[in-house]
C-alpha cells in the first residue's frame, strides 16, 4: 500500500466535481478505506486539499467579481448596477485551473460546495476515531470476555451497527464478568429479561404486564434490581471491602432510615401521597396498609426498594454467611448463658448492673428479680412491670443507653415494642398507664414535641 502524496489527495477531491453531493460520503469512505492503514494523517490531507482548493476558487471569484459587479451605461446614458455574479463562469475558471475540462463537472460550483465537502470528511474523521475506540476496547477486555462475543461476525470497515451491536454485547459480558469475580453470581436483572424476552423479526419483544402482579415482578427483578447491582458496585468495588465492618454500618443506616419511615407513617398516615418523599415512597412499597387507595406516582420507587428492601436483604444475607463462616467467638464470663435473639434488646454486659442500680429504685421490690431478668435476657415477662414515675423518664432512659449503641440487637422500632410489651408507667405518681407508641415517638424521636426530662435518670456508662 503506497503512501499517499498531496497530489493523490487533490485528485481524490477533484473526482467529487462530476458526483452528486449524495455520493461524496461513499467515495471518500472508500478512499479512506483503502489507504488509512499506511495513511495516518490520510483525514487530515483530504481537508487541507480541499481547503487549498476553496481558496483558488476564492481568489478567482474576486477576479471574476471585479470585472462583474459596478456600475454601468445603458444605451440611453443611464447608470444601472450590473447583473449577478455568473456562477457558470467561475465554475468553468475553477476547473480550467486543475485541467479539469474535458469531463463532466457542476455547471454552479458555490462556497457550499467545499463547505458540504469538509462536513463530510469530519463526519467520516469521527467515525473513524470511533472505529479504533472501539477495537481498542475490545483488545483492553479480558480474554475470557473477548471470546464470549468470537461467535458474532467482525463488522466490515466503519460499519458502525454492526460495531456498536458487538461492543454493546462485549459491556454486557464485561459488566456480568466483573460483578460476577466480585459477587460470585451473574447479574440477576440480565439474567431476568433474558429469561423473559423474545426475538420477533430481528426485534427484542417483552411480554405484556397486564396485572399488578406481573408489573410488581417486573419491578423487583429487573428495576429494582438493577438499582441494586449499581449500589452493590458503588459501595463494593473490589472482594477486599466486602468486610463484616462494611456490612454493619450500612444496614445500621438502613435500619436508621426505615425506623424514621415507621414514625413518618405515624405523623402521616392520613395525609396525601408525597411521591418526592422516600418515606412515603417506602411505605406504600412495603406496607399494604399505607398503600391503600394511593396511587405510586414517584420517580424513587426503584431507588427505594432497591436501598431499603433489596440492599438490606442481600446485607443480612451476607453477614449471615460471614457470621457462620467465623469461628465462634469465646463468651465473656459475665455474659448471660441466654443471650437475647436479634430483635430483642440486648444490654452491654459493661454497663448491665448500672443499668439495674438506676432502675431499681423506681420500682416495687417485688418486681427486682423481674427487672434484673429482663435487662439479662430480654424476654418478655408474663406481667409489664410497673415504673412508679412518669414514663418519659424511663423512655429516655432506654433512648439515652439506645443512642450511645449500649442497646444492640434490635432497632428503635423494635425496643420501643419491647418497652410497650414490658413496661407500665404511673403518671405523676397516681393513674397507671399503658406505653403508647405515639408517647414514645414524642420521647425517643420527635424532637420538637418533647422536652427532656427536668431530672432524667443517671446511669454510669463508663
Amino acid at each position: 500500500m503506497k503512501k499517499l502524496l498531496s497530489k493523490d489527495y487533490t485528485a481524490c477531491f477533484l473526482e467529487t466535481f462530476s458526483m452528486l453531493n449524495s455520493d461524496w460520503e461513499a467515495h471518500y469512505h472508500n478512499f479512506v478505506q483503502e489507504y488509512h492503514a499506511a495513511n495516518p494523517e490520510i483525514i487530515e490531507g483530504l481537508k487541507k486539499a480541499i481547503t487549498a482548493a476553496k481558496g483558488v476558487w476564492m481568489g478567482m471569484i474576486n477576479k471574476i467579481s471585479l470585472q462583474q459587479i459596478g456600475w454601468e451605461i445603458d444605451d440611453e446614458g443611464n447608470e444601472i448596477k450590473h447583473k449577478p455574479l455568473d456562477l457558470q463562469l467561475s465554475a468553468l475558471s475553477f476547473v480550467q485551473h486543475f485541467n479539469f475540462i474535458g469531463r463532466p463537472y457542476y455547471n454552479h460550483i458555490g462556497k457550499w460546495f467545499f463547505d458540504e465537502q469538509l462536513t463530510t470528511i469530519d463526519i467520516l474523521d469521527k467515525g473513524l476515531k470511533a472505529w479504533y475506540k472501539g477495537l481498542e476496547y475490545e483488545l483492553s477486555l479480558p480474554e475470557e470476555v473477548r471470546q464470549s462475543v468470537q461467535h458474532l461476525p467482525l463488522p466490515t470497515f466503519l460499519d458502525f451497527d454492526a460495531l456498536i451491536v458487538r461492543n454493546n454485547r462485549l459491556r454486557e459480558y464485561d459488566s456480568n464478568y466483573w460483578y460476577k469475580s466480585l459477587f460470585g453470581i451473574d447479574i440477576q436483572s440480565q439474567v431476568y429479561i433474558k429469561s423473559i424476552r423474545s426475538i420477533v423479526d430481528g426485534e427484542y419483544k417483552f411480554p405484556e404486564q397486564n396485572t399488578f402482579a406481573e408489573r410488581w415482578e417486573y419491578f423487583v427483578r429487573y428495576s429494582a434490581q438493577q438499582y441494586l447491582e449499581m449500589l452493590q458496585i458503588r459501595h463494593f468495588s473490589s472482594r477486599a471491602e466486602l468486610r463484616l465492618s462494611k456490612f454493619e454500618k450500612l444496614l445500621a443506616k438502613i435500619n436508621t432510615f426505615i425506623e424514621e419511615a415507621e414514625e413518618y407513617d405515624i405523623n402521616n398516615a392520613f395525609k396525601p401521597f408525597d411521591g418526592s418523599s422516600k418515606y412515603s415512597v417506602y411505605l406504600w412499597l412495603t406496607k399494604e396498609e399505607f398503600r391503600g387507595d394511593r396511587v405510586l406516582q414517584s420517580y424513587l420507587s426503584s431507588e427505594v426498594y432497591a436501598e431499603y428492601v433489596l440492599l438490606k436483604q442481600w446485607l443480612e444475607e451476607q453477614l449471615k454467611e460471614l457470621q457462620t463462616s467465623n469461628q465462634p467467638q469465646q463468651r465473656n464470663s459475665n455474659e448471660p448463658i441466654n443471650e437475647p435473639e436479634a430483635g430483642i434488646p440486648y444490654f452491654n454486659s459493661d454497663i448491665r448492673d448500672n443499668v439495674y442500680n438506676s432502675l431499681k429504685p423506681h420500682f416495687a421490690k417485688k418486681d427486682y428479680e423481674a427487672l434484673q431478668m429482663l435487662l439479662n435476657e430480654g424476654k418478655t415477662t408474663k406481667k409489664p412491670l410497673l415504673f412508679c414515675n412518669n414514663g418519659n423518664l424511663l423512655a429516655y432512659a432506654f433512648n439515652e443507653l439506645y443512642s450511645a449503641k449500649l442497646i444492640t440487637k434490635c432497632n428503635k422500632k423494635q425496643l420501643k415494642e419491647w418497652i410497650i410489651s414490658n413496661f407500665e408507667y404511673q403518671e405523676d405518681n397516681k393513674v397507671v398507664k399503658c406505653f403508647k407508641i405515639d408517647y414514645l415517638h414524642k420521647v425517643m424521636v420527635d424532637k420538637y414535641n418533647f422536652s427532656r426530662p427536668k431530672m432524667p435518670i443517671t446511669i454510669i456508662t463508663t
